[in-house]
């Protein structure tokens, strides 16, 4: 049986896949509160709500309201799981991509340099799981970290999957390192 907060999060995904944010912000907000008070502030599915918010306010270029949130997700999740997780090295890519979004690429390549060695091993384990969006995610992030990467992404274009085999070719091409080329044409 769901907790009260699980079933706002639910509530949350279903306004925000019929595109309705301004609601799904304030069921967000209310699963939060009911969170921390189940879970306390720390535990690993505050994160996760955490993450959905800032998606939300980031879907509707709120930026400034999603950066703390992906930032405290990310120290929840390094607290909660170790740094040597898979939920960690997404939570580290959220705020990343972020920085991106807002043209600050300094400021992303920074954090991921220094999640990079904490990231890879998370990343590598997270492109055999056997959900596709997991995989997905796991080879964005390290097309992402960039030529530490390459090794790994090189063995994800043998995945089963058209489609992943198409995300790994883009994130080597983003890598933009000579040596992408080769595996890209075996």
């Amino acid at each position: 049986m769901n907790t009260e907060w699980e079933m706002l999060n639910d509530e949350v995904k279903s306004l925000r896949s019929q595109g309705r944010y301004d609601r799904a912000i304030v069921v967000a907000k209310k699963a939060l509160q009911v969170a921390e008070q189940e879970k306390g502030p720390n535990h690993s599915d505050v994160a996760t709500i955490l993450e959905n918010l800032s998606e939300l306010y980031r879907a509707q270029n709120q930026l400034a309201q999603a950066e703390p949130l992906y930032n405290r997700a990310l120290a929840i999740r390094e607290k909660a799981l170790g740094s040597d997780q898979p939920d960690v090295a997404t939570s580290l890519n959220n705020p990343t991509a972020l920085y991106q979004t807002q043209s600050q690429y300094a400021q992303a390549e920074a954090l991921g340099k220094i999640g990079e060695p904490r990231a890879v091993a998370p990343l590598i384990a997270a492109l055999r799981d056997s959900d596709g969006y997991v995989r997905t995610v796991a080879i964005e992030a390290l097309g992402k970290i960039g030529a530490s990467a390459m090794e790994p992404l090189s063995a994800a274009l043998k995945d089963s999957e058209v489609s992943m085999r198409q995300a790994t070719a883009q994130a080597l091409g983003k890598i933009g390192d000579p040596h992408a080329v080769q595996p890209l044409i075996a």
